[in-house]
């Protein structure tokens, strides 16, 4: 039969502040401004006034998938991007 090797277990030196790298002190964080989230609008085909995007996907006639719409407010139109 064979022996199986006993485990020894190695004792983990513990680490030196020399051995330590230093990290460079963080620089200034620039603060990003908030911006509110307007509506999508879109030039609509008929009239060129800007149109508000209708919540959600669409799908538009011939087409396999979803698009975003859009209402124009002016002419009453419904428009797909």
């Amino acid at each position: 039969m064979k022996k199986k090797p006993e485990h020894v277990e190695e004792p983990i030196p513990e680490p030196t502040p020399e051995a330590i790298p230093e990290e460079p002190a963080p620089e200034a964080i620039e603060e990003t401004p908030i911006v509110e989230d307007k509506p999508k609008t879109s030039k609509c085909p008929t009239c060129s006034k800007r149109g508000q995007k209708i919540y959600g996907l669409h799908w538009d006639e011939g087409r396999k998938n979803p698009v975003e719409a859009y209402a124009c407010e002016k002419c009453k139109t419904i428009y797909f991007e």
